[in-house]
C-alpha cells in the first residue's frame, strides 16, 4: 500500500467532516477576509510569518536529527519531509494521528524500529507541550486573569511531566518494570511474546543510546531557537491584527495559538482552536473582534505546512508506507538492533527471557552493551554459570563469555587453558582480551563466521567424512594434552571422593529443588522406557562391590590436564579452513584428569545423545513413583559415530579398562548435570536422571 492510497481515507473523512461541520466556519472565515484591509503590507507580514514558521520547522528537523543521530544518522531533509507529511495527516485526521505517519516514514526511510522513532517523536511533542503550557501559565500569571480552561492546562502540564518521567523511568529499566513486562508478555503465545520482549528491550536500548550520546546543550539551544522562530511568526500576525496592544501583550498573544493547536481536537483543530485561543487573546488586546487574528494565525500554522506535506508526499509516491524490510543476517543489521523487526538470530529469546526475569548476567550484558563495550548479536544457550554471546566489538565479531565476579576463577581457568593450548595447536580456538569489572569477568574468543556446529554438520556429510573429523579432533587433543600421560592406580578413597563430589552431592542439590527426582531415587529398581534397571544407589553399590568394575575405575592414564567437555556442541567445523575447531574447555574441578574422562564426555554426547536430549524440552513425568518414559531422539548418525569413536578411535588412546570405564564417566556426567538442569529446564530433569542411571547400568553390564 502506497502513501497516496493511504491518503484517500483521511481525505474522505476530512471532506465529510467539513461538509457536516465546517460550513459555518468557512463562511465566517470568508466574511472576515472580505472585511480585512489586505494591502501590500499585510501580504508582506503574512509572508514573513510563514517564512519564520518554516524556519522553525527546519530547526525542529535539525533537532530531531540531533537526537536520533547517535543511533541512526538521519538527514535534516528526511526529518523535514517526515514532519511535513505528518502535519498534513494531523490536519486531515483528529487526535494527532499524523505522528504515527511521521514515525512510519522515518522507520521505513532509515530502516529503524517504528516504536523507537515514535518514542522520540513522543518525547519531542511532550517537550513542546511542556514549553507551551508553561508559557501560557506564565502569561496568565502576568495578566492576572484566570480563563476557564486553566485547570485543564494544569492537568495537561501534570500529564506532560508524568509522560516525561515515565519515559526516563522506562529507559532505566528498573527491576519492577522488567518484571511487569515479563509477567505481561507471558499472557501471549511464544511468537508474540518474543517479538514483544525484543521490541521493548530494543526500545530501551535505542532511547538510552540517543539520550546518553546527544549533546544536551545543543539540543536545548535548538529547542529555544525553534520556539523563538515560532513565536516570532505569530508575533508578526499579532502586530498586523491586534491593534492597540503593547509589545508584551502581543508576545503573550503569540503563545496562545500554539496551545490551541496542541490541544487534541478534530481535523485541523477547527472549533477547539478558537475556543482555546479566544479567551486569552481577548485579555491581551484592546481589539473587540479578534476573529481575524484567530483565523490568520490558524492559517499560518496549518495551511503552508499541509500544502508542503502534499507536495513532498507525492514526490516519492512509489515508496510504500509499510514496506517489508530485509531481515538478512548481515553485519550492518546485526550491529544495529533498531534496524530489526525482530530477533534475526533466533537466539535472543533466551537472553530476553533471562533479562526480563531479572537474571543478573543478562543485566550485566545489557549494561555493557549500553556503555558501548560491544553490540549483542546472538545469545547462545548454555548450561554453565557463564553466559556466552556473539558480539560485534571494534567492527569485528567475537564470542564473549561473561561470568559473575565471584565465579571468576572458573572462567579464568578456561581462558588460561585456551591461551596456552591454542598457541600450540590451531585446532583449538584462539582467545583475545580478558576483562575484570566490578561485578563481572569476561573473555573474548575468536569467531569464524564460516564455522558451523559439528553437531549439525556431521548429519549433512558422508559418514566416513564425519569419522575423519572426529579422528582429527582426538588427534589434536592427544597431541596437546595426552601425549605424555602416565598410568596410575588410585586408592579407593579417591574414587569414593569422586562419587561423593560428582554424583551424590550433585544429586542432593537437585533433590532440594525437584521433589520428583527425590521420589525417583527411592525404589530399588526403576523402569526407563519400558525396561527395568537397578536404581542409582543400587547400581552404584553393585559397582562398588564388583572387583573388576571397581578396579577399572581406579586404573587410568593421568595427563594432569583435560579438555573437560568434549561433546559435539563444543566442536565446530570451519568451512573456510576445512578443519575442526575445539571450543569451551572445562579444565577445572575434574578429579579424574586423563583421557578417559574426555572420552566419558564423548559417551555423554554420542552414546547417550546429549545434544538431542538437551534440545527436546518435552516435559517428562514420574509415573507411579518408579517409571520414567521419554522420547528417544538420538539419530542413527550419532549411533554410528559412537561406535566408531569407541571401537576405533578409543583403541588408539585408551587401555581396554579405560574404554570400559568411559561408560561410567558418561553416566556420572548426567547425574552431575542435574544440579543445573533443575533450574534450566526443570520440566524434563527426570530425563537426565534416567539416562544417567541407564548408562551406569550399561557400565556394570559389561562385567556380566
Amino acid at each position: 500500500m502506497t502513501l497516496r492510497k493511504v491518503l484517500i481515507i483521511p481525505l474522505l473523512v476530512s471532506l465529510l467532516f467539513f461538509i457536516l461541520y465546517g460550513g459555518e466556519i468557512w463562511r465566517t472565515a470568508l466574511h472576515v477576509l472580505d472585511s480585512l484591509r489586505i494591502d501590500a503590507l499585510f501580504i508582506a507580514l503574512v509572508i514573513v510569518a510563514v517564512v519564520l514558521q518554516f524556519t522553525g520547522h527546519i530547526v525542529r528537523a535539525k533537532k530531531a536529527s540531533l537526537l536520533m543521530d547517535p543511533m541512526e544518522h538521519s538527514k535534516v531533509s528526511t526529518q523535514f519531509r517526515a514532519f511535513s507529511i505528518g502535519q498534513l495527516f494531523n490536519t486531515l485526521l483528529p487526535f494527532r494521528i499524523g505522528e504515527l505517519i511521521r514515525s512510519s516514514i522515518l522507520s521505513q526511510k532509515l530502516n529503524i524500529s517504528f516504536i523507537y522513532s515514535l518514542s522520540l517523536i513522543v518525547f519531542e511533542r511532550l517537550i513542546d507541550l511542556l514549553v507551551v503550557v508553561v508559557l501560557v501559565i506564565c502569561a496568565v500569571v502576568f495578566l492576572g486573569a484566570w480563563p476557564g480552561w486553566i485547570p485543564a492546562a494544569l492537568i495537561l502540564l501534570s500529564v506532560t511531566l508524568l509522560g516525561l518521567a515515565s519515559l526516563f523511568i522506562y529507559m532505566q529499566q528498573p527491576v519492577w518494570v522488567k518484571r511487569f513486562i515479563y509477567s505481561f508478555s507471558t499472557m501471549f503465545n511464544e511468537r508474540i511474546r518474543n517479538v514483544m520482549r525484543f521490541k521493548l528491550w530494543s526500545l530501551a536500548y535505542g532511547l538510552n543510546g540517543s539520550f546518553a550520546n546527544v549533546r544536551i546543550s545543543r539540543y536545548v539551544g535548538l529547542t529555544a531557537l525553534m520556539w523563538v522562530f515560532y513565536l516570532a511568526s505569530i508575533f508578526v500576525v499579532a502586530t498586523a491584527l491586534l491593534g492597540g496592544s503593547d509589545i508584551i501583550q502581543k508576545i503573550i498573544a503569540s503563545i496562545t495559538p500554539y496551545f490551541g493547536i496542541a490541544v487534541p481536537a478534530g481535523p485541523a483543530g477547527l472549533g477547539r482552536f478558537s475556543e482555546v485561543v479566544a479567551p486569552l487573546s481577548h485579555l491581551t488586546s484592546d481589539t473587540t473582534d479578534i476573529i481575524p487574528f484567530i483565523i490568520i494565525a490558524w492559517a499560518v500554522l496549518v495551511i503552508p505546512i499541509s500544502l508542503t506535506g502534499i507536495a513532498l508526499l507525492f514526490t516519492n509516491t512509489a515508496e510504500p508506507l509499510w514496506a517489508k524490510r530485509s531481515e538478512a543476517f548481515s553485519d550492518d543489521l546485526l550491529l544495529d538492533k533498531l534496524s530489526r523487526r525482530g530477533d534475526v538470530s533466533g537466539e535472543l529469546s533466551v537472553f530476553l527471557e533471562n533479562y526480563f526475569s531479572g537474571n543478573d548476567l543478562s543485566r550485566i550484558v545489557d549494561r555493557l552493551e549500553r556503555q558501548g563495550e560491544f553490540s549483542l548479536v546472538k545469545y547462545f544457550k548454555g548450561g554453565s554459570d557463564a553466559v556466552t554471546i556473539l558480539a560485534i566489538k571494534a567492527k569485528k565479531r567475537v564470542v564473549k563469555k561473561v561470568i559473575a565476579i565471584d565465579l571468576k576463577d572458573r572462567l579464568k581457568a578456561q581462558y588460561d587453558w585456551l591461551k596456552k593450548y591454542s598457541a600450540r595447536n590451531n585446532a583449538i580456538v584462539a582467545v583475545g582480551d580478558e576483562k575484570t569489572g566490578e561485578d563481572y569477568y569476561s573473555i573474548d574468543i575468536a569467531y569464524d563466521k564460516t564455522s558451523v556446529p559439528l553437531f549439525e554438520y556431521v548429519h549433512e556429510i558422508a559418514l566416513n567424512d564425519a569419522e575423519g573429523l572426529l579422528d582429527e579432533t582426538w588427534s589434536a587433543l592427544h597431541a596437546s594434552l595426552y601425549k605424555n600421560s602416565k598410568k596410575v592406580t588410585k586408592d579407593d578413597a579417591v574414587l569414593e571422593a569422586y562419587i561423593e563430589k560428582h554424583i551424590y552431592s550433585c544429586l542432593e542439590k537437585a533433590m532440594v529443588v525437584d521433589d520428583e527426582i527425590k521420589v525417583a531415587t527411592k525404589p530399588a529398581t526403576i523402569t526407563i522406557n519400558g525396561k527395568v534397571y537397578d536404581n542409582l544407589y543400587q547400581v552404584l553399590e553393585k559397582i562398588r562391590t564388583h572387583p573388576k568394575a571397581w578396579a577399572d575405575l581406579l586404573q587410568y592414564r593421568e595427563s594432569g590436564v583435560v579438555h573437560g567437555d568434549v561433546i559435539m556442541d563444543n566442536l565446530l567445523y570451519s568451512k573456510k579452513d576445512g578443519r575442526v575447531i575445539i571450543i569451551d574447555p572445562a579444565p577445572d574441578g575434574n578429579m579424574v584428569e586423563g583421557p578417559v574422562f574426555d572420552f566419558g564426555k564423548s559417551v555423554q554426547s554420542l552414546h547417550c545423545g546429549y545434544e538431542f536430549l538437551l534440545r527436546d524440552e518435552t516435559p517428562v513425568n514420574l509415573i507411579d513413583g518408579d517409571t520414567i518414559a521419554f522420547k528417544e531422539t538420538k539419530s542413527t548418525r550419532y549411533a554410528d559415530l559412537d561406535s566408531y569413536v569407541m571401537d576405533t578411535i578409543a583403541k588408539k588412546y585408551l587401555t581396554e579398562a579405560e574404554r570400559r570405564a568411559a561408560l561410567f564417566h558418561g553416566g556420572a556426567l548426567y547425574i552431575r548435570r542435574l544440579k543445573h538442569q533443575v533450574y534450566y529446564t526443570p520440566e524434563n530433569a527426570l530425563k537426565f536422571y534416567a539416562v544417567g542411571v541407564r548408562t551406569l547400568n550399561e557400565y556394570l553390564s559389561q562385567y556380566s
